[in-house]
């Protein structure tokens, strides 16, 4: 389901994406769709979620990423965000990816 919904969000957009022509491509009742997500706000979140759970399991494989999460104990939150940020970019363009 996750991934007939990401496809329908990265082709049509959030708000070209609906409801029913995802619950087609799964394919489940429009009724089945709304039993596992209360609508379409509810499954974005669980499709970013999703994203969000890989991407954390692909950078905690890269040493490099788990050497800079050791470093930052004892600095400030704002740090530790500009810190993650910083870490996360130089890992997607190491893999390809423009930031």
């Amino acid at each position: 389901m996750l991934g007939a919904a990401e496809q329908a969000f990265i082709v049509h957009g959030y708000s070209g994406a609906s409801m029913a022509a995802i619950a087609e491509v799964v394919p489940v009742s429009k009724p089945s769709l709304y039993n596992h997500f209360k609508g379409k706000q509810e499954l974005f979140v669980a499709v970013i979620a999703s994203q969000c759970v890989a991407l954390l399991n692909m950078l905690k494989g890269d040493r490099h990423f788990r050497c800079l999460l050791g470093l930052q104990s004892g600095l400030s939150g704002e740090e530790k965000r500009h810190l993650i940020d910083a870490a996360v970019s130089l890992f997607l363009k190491g893999h390809g990816h423009d930031v």
